[in-house]
């Protein structure tokens, strides 16, 4: 092998180019699919600090693996068969993050039920407040009745005291937007929602 053909080799983008990306995209993937517990008040800036780490390191990956591409193609008038690694990667992983079921919304599913057994019956017997409790595998440090009759359900696992995250019952209530940073809908009388912490 000449010494042209070995930085030929060397210049096109593939498998390090691919090994890069797929290591951003593990730090994305392990922050979206919550594959680490960090219980801190840092938890908002923790996650954007490895979003941004993350989505900075693809890009100047997308950039290398561009003029890598672009010089080897300019020198040796042809495409590398490596080169579609590293994008498939991406869009591999692209596509997994949109079908792959989030873990919150797992929790919300596999808890509802019980969730709005214990909603009625607070509502019913006026129980404002319960503390500390676990329903079907779900932690929530809190479960309250608003004064609205808007019942909350406050995520153990997710809310820290700069950013409380859980779910919201509103079979009773008309809750104020103006309450919440976020709201979603996720079915009849259940919204998902983010406020301040306190």
């Amino acid at each position: 092998m000449t010494d042209d053909t070995e930085l030929q080799t060397r210049a096109r983008p593939g498998f390090g180019t691919a090994f890069a990306a797929a290591a951003f995209l593990l730090l994305l993937a392990g922050n979206r699919f919550e594959w680490w517990d960090y219980r801190s008040p840092w938890n908002l800036f923790l996650d954007l600090v490895i979003v941004w780490a993350a989505v900075a390191g693809l890009i100047v990956v997308g950039v290398v693996w561009i003029y890598r591409l672009y010089s080897y193609r300019k020198n040796c008038r042809r495409w590398p068969w490596p080169s579609i690694i590293a994008p498939v990667t991406v869009l591999v992983a692209a596509v997994a993050f949109v079908v792959i079921e989030l873990p919150v919304d797992r929790d919300f599913e596999r808890a509802r039920t019980q969730m709005e057994d214990l909603a009625i019956s607070m509502l019913d017997e006026g129980n404002q407040r319960l503390v500390s409790i676990e329903i079907s595998g779900v932690s929530f440090s809190t479960v309250y009745v608003a004064d609205n009759n808007c019942v909350y359900f406050v995520d153990g696992k997710r809310s820290s005291t700069l950013s409380r995250t859980g779910w919201l019952y509103t079979v009773r209530c008309t809750p104020n937007p103006n309450n919440f940073r976020g709201r979603e809908e996720l079915a009849p009388d259940w919204f998902a929602y983010r406020q301040r912490g306190s």
